[in-house]
């Protein structure tokens, strides 16, 4: 699913995503990225997706996106269709920190539910850009993939997303 820039002049574009690192044999890995506009115009809405793809099963997934709260203020935060790879019926939290520019995730499933893997959308963010910047990042920190039995298990951090703000 792509969800367009709102600001014409923004083009979303998919972002290079990151090389998932080795992990043991049979540990299931999840690698991330992001999708959307590369610059902005101050007064603009947009959106930016963080895609999630996986061979194996996870559970629960938490983790942390970190932007600069003098250029980007979140208006939503959206659960994505990650989740919906399984009949699962996940819980979908978010909390928003806009003075220290984070939005935590948590997403747990209920025990005995079957774990989801595939590729799909795992949030949706909608900013204001408030501020003018030559570059400003958002990135993902803190990220805790685990298994029905709460197993943690490894995840790959895309690159960070990078906006130019522009006035």
């Amino acid at each position: 699913r792509t969800y367009p820039a709102q600001d014409e002049s923004s083009k979303p574009v998919p972002v290079k995503e990151s090389t998932p690192s080795s992990a043991a044999v049979g540990t299931p890995m999840m690698a991330m990225s992001w999708f959307g506009p590369v610059q902005a115009k101050k007064g603009a809405k947009i959106n930016l997706i963080l895609n999630g793809q996986s061979d194996k099963g996870f559970n629960g997934l938490s983790f942390v996106i970190n932007y600069d709260p003098s250029s980007l203020k979140v208006n939503e935060v959206i659960e994505g269709d990650y989740w919906k790879n399984s009949s699962a019926t996940p819980t979908f939290t978010k909390t928003v920190d806009p003075m220290e520019g984070q939005v935590v995730i948590d997403v747990t499933q209920p025990v005995g539910q079957e774990d989801t893997k595939g590729k799909g959308s795992i949030v949706r963010l909608n900013f204001d850009v408030i501020g003018v910047q030559p570059l400003s990042e958002i990135t993902v920190t803190s990220i805790k993939p685990s298994d029905v039995s709460g197993r943690e298990l490894s995840a790959t951090a895309p690159l960070p997303h990078n906006l130019r703000l522009r006035p």
